[in-house]
């Protein structure tokens, strides 16, 4: 696990982790707003699963994620 983009009090964050030589960044947008960042270390990434992402270069852009939970289900946000 190493942090790639973390802000106190903003969005979005981004994180690295890896296994067996395998590099995956997962990035969370939970906020209402769109957001960008530009990360370096995505350079030549490219997205396996997103929801509302886009990779151009090293700029990821994230929409603004809203999600409602109904009691009783199990929920998982990749």
């Amino acid at each position: 696990f190493r942090p790639l983009y973390a802000e106190a009090g903003r969005y979005p964050f981004v994180y690295e982790r890896g296994a067996k030589g395998d590099r995956f960044a997962v990035a969370v947008n939970p906020g209402e707003p769109a957001r960008s960042v530009d990360l370096p270390e995505l350079k030549g990434a490219r997205i396996i699963l997103a929801g509302g992402a886009k990779l151009s270069g090293t700029t990821l852009s994230l929409a603004g994620v809203s999600f409602v939970a109904r009691p009783g289900e199990t929920v998982a946000l990749v």
